[in-house]
């Protein structure tokens, strides 16, 4: 079927191999084949109203001798609504990335336009810009430099004369000592941007950082980003990682928990209503897809009778899709992400947490290193401090939480989105019963009880020296 809408421009790609081209257009970054004409070796294909064609070398385009690679000094920006399915698909089909995902704010006169965006190569070495809008903002006017004095002769003999009498008289202003530097601290996310870190966000904006003396980075994960190895090596100095960093630490990679800023896990299995008519054990032996990091949904399998042999587990796409359209009949998902968009695509499903099983994970942990606890226990007790007040500001007025997410991390077409991310994380955070990041011996406890049932843990595995004092509660919430 031919489009209803040409575009004014619609660049024609020639191509080595067209199955090559399509394969990776189509499959990796979810291009539409509007039409095709094999007899040509050619196609029109579209993605979120972005079009473009592809044709297979033929000598009518031949301006010089092609060589890769190709389209040298142009790159090709696609707007679409959202990067992060494109990131995982890319990363779940091993391609590189040319430039990882960043932000990027373009004047144009008086408006500022934010991206968040990335770049890739195709086959044949085109560079691919695909980006998502961020908003606008006025434009950063510079002022014009005025210098504090006048420069006349008469001014300038009387700095000479008096500038050292001054000196003397207040030497704080000339120690550059006398106001502290911020330190310089890295969190490394375990996601890309989202309403999921907003109390982050909000210290950072609030200014509750800076008063604790840091200057701190925030930075989203790209799919295959690992925070635990991040921190451990040094390049960031917090992470938010699942209950998954306890195994981390028996593996002997030296984590120390700071704080759980989700009560209860949201991780939980989705499947396709048609696929359970009789209740989750309908699951033998079919394709479930699950995350890195779902123990959790392997021990509820298993307490629902379905254990690792009893499915097909494979690994996950992070595409949705692939549960509408029959790739699994389950995959892992976060209670606060997936529900959305299957509901706007209308198909029933089923979610299954394992809470309903007793098995009661702790989920968005921040945590440091231990070699960063022994050097600067002031600065990770300020970081965990200030990034706790940030989420008690956020969840006190998550509209304003989520309209800063949408304006200044994502996109403003995301904001209904972080609206329905805070709605489900209100009963996960649980911050009208406990403090904001509170921790229990107990329930990681319960957490190492459930890997040890797993084989993933050995039943006398010690806590010492893995949770961090002052954020350890002696009563369960």
């Amino acid at each position: 079927m031919e489009p209803r809408h040409f575009n004014a421009l619609i660049p024609e790609l020639s191509v080595v191999d067209l199955e090559t081209s399509l394969a990776f257009y189509v499959q990796v970054l979810s291009f539409t084949v509007e039409y095709a004409r094999p007899e040509n070796r050619f196609a029109f294909l579209s993605l979120q109203g972005a079009q473009l064609m592809l044709e297979e070398d033929n000598g009518n385009w031949v301006t010089s001798p092609p060589e890769h690679p190709r389209g040298r000094g142009i790159n090709f920006q696609i707007a679409v609504t959202d990067i992060r399915p494109l990131l995982e698909r890319i990363s779940a089909a091993g391609f590189p990335l040319f430039r990882d995902p960043a932000e990027h704010w373009y004047r144009a006169g008086d408006v500022e336009y934010g991206e968040r965006e990335f770049l890739i190569q195709d086959p044949d070495g085109y560079l691919l810009r695909f980006s998502s809008g961020l908003g606008e903002r006025p434009a950063r006017a510079e002022a014009p430099f005025r210098p504090p004095f006048s420069s006349s002769p008469r001014c300038l003999l009387f700095l000479l004369l008096f500038l050292p009498f001054l000196l003397l008289l207040l030497p704080g202003l000339s120690s550059p000592a006398s106001a502290a530097p911020l330190e310089k601290v890295a969190l490394q996310l375990k996601w890309t941007h989202a309403f999921q870190f907003a109390g982050y966000y909000a210290a950072l904006e609030q200014g509750f950082y800076r008063e604790a003396g840091l200057d701190v980075e925030i930075r989203e994960a790209r799919p295959g980003t690992d925070p635990v190895a991040e921190v451990t090596a040094g390049r960031a100095s917090f992470g938010v990682g699942a209950s998954g960093i306890l195994l981390a630490r028996a593996a002997g990679r030296p984590v120390v928990a700071l704080a759980a800023v989700f009560q209860h896990s949201p991780l939980v299995l989705v499947a396709r209503k048609d696929a359970v008519v009789r209740g989750v054990t309908d699951l033998s032996g079919k394709r479930i897809m699950l995350e890195p990091q779902s123990e959790e949904l392997l021990a509820f399998l298993r307490r629902e009778g379905l254990p690792p042999d009893a499915v097909t587990l494979a690994e996950h796409s992070f595409d949705y899709r692939d549960l509408l359209e029959g790739r699994a009949e389950a995959i892992s998902a976060y209670s606060t992400y997936e529900p959305y968009f299957l509901d706007r695509e209308h198909v029933p499903f089923v979610l299954y947490t394992p809470l309903d099983a007793g098995i009661d994970f702790y989920g968005d942990v921040l945590f440091t290193s231990e070699a960063e606890l022994a050097a600067h226990p002031d600065r990770v007790r300020a970081f965990r401090e200030a990034s706790l007040r940030g989420w008690r500001h956020a969840m006190a007025d998550p509209e304003e939480a989520a309209r800063l997410v949408s304006t200044r991390y994502t996109s403003p077409d995301m904001l209904e989105f972080h609206r329905f991310e805070w709605r489900q994380m209100v009963p996960l955070l649980r911050i009208d019963a406990v403090p904001p990041g509170e921790m229990t011996v107990a329930r990681w406890q319960h957490i190492a009880e459930v890997y040890a049932d797993l084989d993933m843990l050995p039943r006398s595995f010690s806590l010492e020296g893995f949770l961090y004092g002052p954020g350890v509660s002696a009563s369960a919430p």
